[in-house]
């Protein structure tokens, strides 16, 4: 946006800045920059900030058109010389010096910071060579802190709140979008992050930025995708079919940026290589159908397709469940619910039954794209026109795209899981309507780090 931009330039701007010191100069505590100290010396040297990346200060010839190489040959400055003139300004302070004080972070703007390299050179060469005249003690200091940890937020359901989600989920009406399984898992996640997204309607913010992101990265690959797999629908692949589709992926990814237009010009730099990795991606996904191809028929059924199904609460209340298929394909005698992924996946524990691993999902989303799956293969069971035989619920992990498809149902017959996937469901959406019942904040540290709500849950 365009308020993102102007933030961007300012801290830019800021981060260039540099504050002058006025003073008299014959008396008093002297702030001076390194250059001012030249051919002076003092009893009692303060050096401030001394972390790598402060001292010394970071060269800007990198910004230069020049290359490196012309640089030497023609005898202009090169990094080597600036870092030799920060070392010698330094070393050059501390002669005459009695007493010279190194203040360095241990934690800085990106993280962890680390003390300059001249602050190891004095400690474990000078001190080690010159042990009677050089003395060097490190002390650690810390700002003492009331520290009370704040409690988990908490915000209590309003009946506005609670006739918005049955709006959503009216099955009566062909307009309601329904209760997602991506909404339903942001819920099952951190319920305080369900209501800032979905209740109040606050979208993640646009990162201004130079690379493709994760969502534009998987969107684009969804896209690819679908470019290559729309001209199967309704045939009967063999394997030539499949692998002949390589040819396209290129012209299929042209086609899936062009209909994006943020990103009609990320074609080059970093993202030129992404993009490499997006054909490689769509190129994997290809040959290993086309090896499922060679064991049985595979038939590209659907792309997309939307589903949905009635779902009737303990309270007698029917409200609708609903979501998008990546693909639908028929392999065989058995009907595949194909689900894209190019986040982490958490395989689910084969030692677990059917009905303990619903219990943890709905519990925590440490196996969300397991779950994820098991709704739109319950969804699919509901349409008349898709119910044919059994269903595999398969995850293509593009991670771990090398060691090919993940089949999540292979516990046996998916449809023998629908009664207790049902009664899982019943008692989530159950709770979310339930107005006693208030959204309260799931605190982890990790999770809440990148999520894009936390600085509304944390008031920063």
């Amino acid at each position: 946006s365009e308020a993102s931009a102007q933030w961007g330039l300012l801290k830019q701007v800021w981060q260039r800045a540099r504050l002058p010191f006025s003073g008299e100069p014959l008396s008093g505590l002297q702030v001076m920059g390194m250059l001012e100290t030249r051919a002076l010396e003092f009893d009692t040297v303060m050096v401030l900030s001394a972390n790598e990346g402060t001292l010394p200060r970071p060269t800007d010839l990198h910004e230069s058109m020049l290359p490196y190489s012309l640089r030497q040959a023609f005898g202009l400055p090169t990094p080597e010389q600036t870092d030799a003139v920060a070392s010698y300004n330094f070393y050059r302070l501390l002669h005459g010096a009695k007493r010279l004080v190194l203040i360095t972070d241990t934690v800085g703007s990106e993280g962890a910071a680390e003390a300059s390299r001249y602050v190891l050179q004095l400690r474990h060469e000078l001190a080690a060579l010159h042990p009677e005249q050089v003395r060097f003690t490190e002390r650690v200091a810390f700002a003492p802190a009331d520290y009370t940890p704040t409690p988990d937020e908490t915000i209590a359901k309003t009946p506005q709140m609670i006739e918005a989600i049955r709006k959503r989920a009216d099955p009566g009406n062909p307009e309601s979008r329904g209760l997602s399984p991506t909404l339903l898992q942001t819920y099952i996640s951190c319920p305080v992050k369900f209501y800032y997204q979905y209740i109040e309607g606050i979208d993640e913010p646009d990162e201004l930025a130079d690379t493709l992101d994760a969502r534009q990265f998987g969107e684009l690959l969804h896209g690819t995708l679908e470019q290559l797999y729309e001209p199967l629908l309704g045939k009967a692949c063999t394997p030539k079919d499949l692998l002949a589709q390589r040819t396209r992926v290129k012209a299929a990814l042209a086609a899936a940026t062009d209909a994006m237009p943020a990103l009609r010009g990320a074609r080059t730099g970093k993202n030129h290589l992404l993009l490499r990795v997006i054909e490689e991606l769509a190129d994997r996904v290809l040959g290993h159908d086309s090896e499922l191809a060679a064991e049985a028929t595979l038939t590209p059924e659907s792309i997309e397709k939307p589903l949905s199904r009635s779902l009737r609460l303990d309270t007698g209340e029917t409200i609708k469940i609903a979501g998008r298929a990546d693909r639908i394909d028929r392999w065989g005698k058995r009907r595949r619910i194909v689900d894209y992924k190019t986040g982490a996946v958490k395989e689910a524990p084969a030692r677990l039954e059917v009905e303990q691993l619903l219990e943890r999902m709905f519990a925590d989303d440490e196996h969300k794209e397991t779950l994820q799956g098991l709704l739109y293969a319950w969804l699919l069971d509901d349409d008349v026109t898709m119910r044919m035989g059994e269903v595999d619920v398969v995850i293509y992990p593009m991670q771990k795209i090398a060691s090919g498809p993940l089949v999540v149902t292979d516990r046996g017959n998916v449809l023998e899981t629908w009664p207790h996937l049902e009664a899982r469901l019943r008692s989530l959406v159950g709770e979310l309507l339930d107005p006693t019942v208030p959204f309260i904040q799931k605190k982890d540290p990790k999770r809440c780090g990148i999520c894009a709500y936390h600085r509304l849950c944390y008031g920063l």
